[in-house]
């Protein structure tokens, strides 16, 4: 698959503050639109 997800450092400390169940629920959720190519996903 030719899609992929670049964490910067910022990002990667933001997940890390943010609850594990929420960071959770953000990682899934990219996976899935990675997989699936379903969502509502932009880039920032």
């Amino acid at each position: 698959m030719a899609d992929r997800v670049i964490f910067f450092v910022e990002a990667r400390t933001d997940i890390r503050a943010i609850d594990r169940e929420t960071a959770l629920r953000l990682l899934k959720a990219l996976t899935r639109f990675l997989e699936t190519n379903a969502g509502n996903v932009k880039q920032l």
